[in-house]
């Protein structure tokens, strides 16, 4: 689903942009999928918390989280995705995901 963002007064459309006389800065977001999401964070946490060793073998941290404990993954995803949509580089609309440029 495509939808549109008025950036100056934060409203969402999914037929046609709002009013074009009052708001000027409409842009078209295509919705992201949320394989491509889950590796923005995963690109996250290997970046900020690198590679972890368990015993002598490395392992992306990303990885090994979401193998030893999906249950933090998860937790950790949704507070990622969060801070995401308040920073405003991401919005959630019914339920799925729209990367802002």
């Amino acid at each position: 689903m495509t939808i549109h963002f008025c950036k100056q007064c934060d409203a969402i459309q999914e037929e046609k942009p709002c009013d074009p006389e009052s708001c000027i800065d409409i842009v078209e977001i295509d919705e992201t999928s949320e394989r491509d999401i889950l590796s923005r964070y995963d690109d996250f946490l290997d970046e900020v918390y690198g590679e972890v060793q368990i015993g002598p073998y490395k392992y992306a941290t990303s990885r090994a989280l979401k193998l030893i404990d999906e249950t933090a993954y998860r937790c950790g995803f949704n507070d990622w995705t969060d801070s995401e949509i308040q920073d405003n580089r991401l919005i959630e609309y019914k339920g799925e995901y729209y990367e802002l440029p």
